[in-house]
């Protein structure tokens, strides 16, 4: 099965509900094995939920073999399907 780390920023000035798109994103792929990103896990990717635009949210510390998917608003749901998607395939 494919593994995804998810890595949420830290929350401090969130613009959408995170968890949210997240769970419209398990939808989406119930495929996945979607946990919460440790260190010491290798990954087939990285999904890194950001609350805002600002992007701060450290994930250098996670490893993934296939790439990384960010996300930073509600609009980005549908893309992050896609790209996680095209990095299974890939």
């Amino acid at each position: 099965m494919f593994k995804v780390g998810v890595r949420y920023c830290g929350g401090c000035n969130p613009r959408y509900e995170r968890d949210g798109l997240v769970e419209y994103i398990k939808e989406k792929l119930k495929q996945v094995d979607f946990q919460i990103a440790k260190e010491g896990v290798i990954y087939d990717a990285l999904l890194v939920v950001s609350g805002c635009t600002s992007m701060c949210v450290s994930f250098e510390q996670f490893q993934s073999k296939k790439g990384i998917v960010k996300v930073n608003s509600e609009d980005d749901k549908d893309e992050a399907v896609n790209s996680l998607l095209m990095l299974m395939e890939g």
